[in-house]
């Protein structure tokens, strides 16, 4: 049985699909929530379409088209979660001239088709869980932070004072919860505790980024290389180019940009700690690299020894470095 191509285009409220099986094309706009996903199992069938035949296609958008993943990986439909650089580049190479939710669906079905990505395998309940608790102790500490700006912009309302202060407290506790329940996961899982360990043995990668990578990516077997890996943390480089001339390389941003906030830090310790790191850095620095573009360079490294450690499923070694993974 031939496979019917189903392109998903994830907005926050909607989500428009494309579906294509062989010469037809059949379109449709679906409410992005449950009811959403069982008009859209009901659309299907009602169309006659073969479940089990079913190739299902979006891009990595966080949060937005997680719910519709695993509702359609439920069905025993095969669903492929891609990084959106690969739609974008995609989409440029067969000369995309207009944007809408339409085209995007069509293409990102068309993608499916041609490029046939790594089926997306869920997570596990407890690789679930840790995901959801890591990103809600982001948005409570983002939250935090805010009211300590405001007390800093020195309030003149003690009523104000105190209340933000009471609010301050009372995120403090909820972090303090979630922060114990996530180190409960991370111990007690064996899965998730034999990554992070391994993670953790690479200079510059603290317990709480090996967690953070984890939550975000908890399958490095759903990546063919290191740099289609850092491709979804938005780091490989960009070039800027007219004509013949090459005006500025800068890196993608196309990608995870809470993972390429989180592995900042972890890049500069790295320059410092990780031997292997920091002498990639003094031969770009001796190129003439400098400033942020050295600190990318770095966080690349990282990652290219993470999928090194992780494919390996050995701990970072400095003399071996993993090089048959990490290059």
């Amino acid at each position: 049985m031939k496979d019917t191509f189903l392109g998903i285009d994830i907005a926050k409220d909607k989500f428009d699909i494309c579906l294509l099986m062989g010469d037809s094309k059949l379109i449709g706009k679906f409410d992005n929530k449950e009811s959403g996903f069982h008009k859209l199992l009901s659309w299907l069938e009602k169309k006659k379409v073969d479940l089990t035949s079913i190739w299902a296609c979006m891009e990595a958008t966080g949060k937005y088209g997680e719910d519709l993943a695993y509702f359609l990986s439920s069905k025993d439909i095969k669903v492929s979660i891609v990084n959106p650089a690969s739609i974008h580049y995609f989409g440029e190479s067969n000369l995309k001239r207009n944007k809408t939710d339409k085209i995007d669906a069509e293409l990102i079905a068309k993608f499916c088709e041609i490029q046939q990505p790594d089926i997306w395998i869920p997570p596990t309940e407890a690789e679930r869980e840790i995901k959801e608790i890591v990103r809600l102790i982001e948005s409570l500490e983002a939250e935090r932070q805010r009211h300590k700006n405001r007390l800093e912009s020195r309030l003149v309302s003690e009523a104000a004072i105190e209340a933000t202060n009471n609010l301050i407290r009372s995120l403090n506790e909820q972090i303090k919860v979630l922060e114990k329940r996530k180190n409960e996961l991370a111990k007690k899982d064996e899965v998730l505790k034999q990554k992070i360990e391994l993670l953790k043995s690479i200079p510059g990668i603290a317990s709480k980024t090996a967690i953070r990578f984890t939550a975000e990516i908890p399958n490095i077997e759903g990546y063919d290389s290191a740099k289609e890996l850092a491709a979804m943390f938005g780091i490989t480089p960009s070039q800027k180019q007219s004509g013949s001339s090459v005006n500025s390389t800068k890196i993608s941003k196309k990608g995870n940009r809470k993972l390429r906030k989180a592995f900042y830090m972890p890049a500069i310790s790295a320059m410092q700690h990780n031997k292997f790191v920091r002498e990639f850095i003094d031969r770009m620095r001796a190129k003439g690299k400098k400033g942020k573009e050295l600190i990318c360079a770095a966080m690349r490294k990282l990652i290219h020894i993470i999928y090194g450690v992780l494919k390996s499923g050995k701990p970072f070694d400095a003399n071996y470095q993993n090089i048959s993974f990490s290059s």
